[in-house]
């Protein structure tokens, strides 16, 4: 009856956080018996998350006003206007309707070089703060008894090294793997050679570091993708030499059950 409380309970929360794009679930449970099967508790790393803000200026600069770049179109028009009659005028064209025109253009002229010269050129825009955020990211300290700490949904943070205290990085610092290719950083910088996961709790936002394989061990929707349990709605009826293996397996069919029967709205098994 508890894990069959806890499945239900795993999906309202998956529903819940959806939109938050959860990528890994972890069952207490079902940690504890995994961790009786491979000997131990698996190798963790809580995570500080420091925040730092960059602040840049730009500073004020001067352009033409909206209006005296209307005037100034408008000027240009004109004397395009009058560039245009004149040429027709070499060329011995000049029609009344001509005539008639060049008075219409000779008066936009003069009304458009008194208002460029009436109206303010020029305004002064002012200087510009702009505010990023970026995420550094340090151990803090290894978790004690994980299997019972990763509980619920979290998101993948992405790939980092660790790196160590050599050519102004910091030790125990980590720096993401995209940004150390960038860098062509050789495994001279990094405290261990491993490429490590980070990952946050989407509810309490805390930040974990764990080893790939960590989430391919433990994390039950990673779990229920596994060949041996793809398709798989009921306990297959065979003997089992260790209780956890029996269990593993119940608690991630159920997973599945549960995933199947939500899928078609089937009644849940209790």
């Amino acid at each position: 009856m508890k894990k069959t409380y806890f499945i239900v309970i795993a999906y309202i929360i998956c529903f819940q956080v959806k939109a938050q794009s959860v990528d890994f679930f972890f069952e207490e449970e079902l940690n504890t018996f995994i961790s009786q099967k491979e000997g131990g508790s698996p190798y963790t790393f809580e995570i500080i998350s420091v925040v730092y803000k960059t602040i840049g200026k730009k500073p004020s600069t001067k352009r033409l006003t909206p209006f005296y770049k209307k005037a100034l179109a408008f000027t240009n028009k004109a004397k395009a206007d009058s560039t245009r009659i004149a040429n027709l005028n070499k060329e011995a064209k000049l029609t009344p309707a001509v005539k008639k025109e060049i008075a219409d253009v000779n008066n936009r002229l003069r009304i458009a070089q008194r208002t460029l010269k009436s109206v303010k050129k020029y305004e002064i825009v002012p200087s510009e703060v702009s505010i990023g955020k970026s995420n550094k990211y340090k151990i803090r300290r290894s978790v004690f008894k994980p299997e019972t700490i990763f509980v619920g949904p979290y998101k993948k943070l992405g790939a980092y090294y660790v790196t160590k205290s050599i050519d102004g990085y910091n030790e125990r610092d980590l720096i993401s793997v995209t940004e150390a290719e960038n860098y062509n950083l050789t495994s001279e910088y990094f405290l261990f050679e491993n490429q490590f996961i980070l990952i946050e709790n989407i509810q309490t936002k805390v930040v974990y570091m764990v080893y790939p394989d960590f989430l391919e061990k433990y994390a039950i929707n990673n779990l229920a993708e596994q060949e041996k349990y793809k398709g798989k709605v009921s306990l297959p009826k065979k003997e089992y030499a260790h209780l956890y293996d029996k269990k593993i397996d119940s608690i991630v069919i159920d997973y599945n059950y549960k995933k199947y029967s939500r899928s078609i709205k089937l009644p849940s098994s209790n």
